[in-house]
């Protein structure tokens, strides 16, 4: 006898509602060695007996044989056959006895298929690639209920996780953070127009949905190019209202509040003093106010512009005060003496 196949699983079958026979391609030196195991739909897997649930035909052959459930698996089910040899050792030789050759080569065989047993198992297992470095690592000590299994945080161990509950939790943590940044956004949106920003210094067409100094040094910025059509989504125009943003009659027009969409930390404020509507985008003059941080170049930004009041009517003229007091005599002249006399 030899063991030909390296084989030790036979399946996964699925079930049909009507096939009963499935084949195993190994050799079993006996029945018993053989493990049914049914899966259901849930994925729960259940280990079937003999007799009561299979019976089992070719022990003994090197090709295998069939295993005949007495109720075929049905549709949605699958039907594993495996081998488990029990980890004993049955041959007692005796010191100047006769050794027949089938009893060895039994032994043999049982010898080499606990080694096949115990390789099929170890091709179900979880495993480090054969270039890692990491050994010698064990699961935890204790089980936590409905935990998950986790590294630590020097990736030597595994520990247990966060449990279900927790997972959820943050789950519904992160969808709730998730809707109040996509408020916030919608909020900034409403009160800030989105562009790019531009590292160009020259004060021309910036294109659609740009927005650029006329300096990189922003305490020295003078101008602003902003084109007539924002960066938000269909490009809309705002020209009608950005050509208001010197409609004030005070010196000061308003305040221009430029910030990074992402990092808000990083913006420059202008005041603005005059504005030349040119086709397709504006011009501003402004002074600087205050800055922080640096915009870089395609950065998204959101445009925020607060409008100065007007110069208030010329109040009134006051009524007129009261006449002061009359001043000291001075010394009178020696020629008016004369003519005086």
């Amino acid at each position: 006898m030899t063991i030909a196949s390296e084989d030790a699983r036979s399946g996964p079958y699925n079930g049909n509602g009507s096939t009963t026979v499935f084949a195993y391609d190994f050799k079993a030196l006996d029945q018993a060695h053989l493990v049914v195991t049914l899966k259901n739909s849930l994925g729960v897997e259940t280990v079937q007996t003999i007799t009561t649930h299979y019976s089992v035909s070719g022990v003994g052959d090197e090709g295998g044989g069939n295993v005949t459930m007495v109720t075929a698996p049905a549709s949605g089910q699958t039907l594993t056959i495996t081998r488990s040899v029990p980890l004993t050792q049955g041959v007692d030789l005796q010191n100047r006895g006769g050794v027949q050759p089938n009893t060895l080569e039994t032994a043999y065989d049982r010898l080499t298929q606990i080694s096949q047993d115990t390789r099929e198992v170890q091709q179900r297992t979880v495993k480090f690639p054969v270039s890692s470095l990491l050994s010698g690592i064990e699961m935890p000590g204790t089980a936590t209920n409905n935990a998950v299994i986790s590294w630590n945080s020097s990736g030597t161990a595994l520990v247990n996780g966060p449990t279900s509950t927790e997972i959820s939790n943050a789950e519904s943590n992160a969808t709730a953070a998730a809707a109040s940044a996509t408020a916030a956004a919608n909020s900034a949106a409403a009160f800030a127009n989105k562009y790019t920003f531009s590292t160009t210094t020259s004060m021309a067409d910036p294109g659609t949905g740009i927005i650029r100094f006329n300096d990189a040094t922003y305490s020295s910025v003078t101008a602003i190019a902003i084109d007539d059509q924002t960066a938000d989504t269909n490009n809309p125009d705002i020209s009608p209202y950005i050509v208001t943003w010197d409609d004030s009659t005070g010196t000061v027009k308003g305040y221009l509040h430029i910030f990074e969409d992402q990092n808000p930390g990083n913006f420059a404020i202008f005041t603005i003093s005059a504005l030349t509507d040119n086709s397709g985008w504006s011009e501003l003059a402004v002074s600087h106010l205050a800055s922080n941080g640096t915009i870089d170049d395609t950065d998204p930004v959101r445009v925020q512009f607060n409008r100065n009041g007007d110069t208030g009517a010329t109040g009134a003229t006051g009524a007129t005060g009261a006449t002061g007091p009359t001043g000291p005599t001075g010394p009178v002249s020696v020629g008016l003496l004369l003519a005086l006399s």
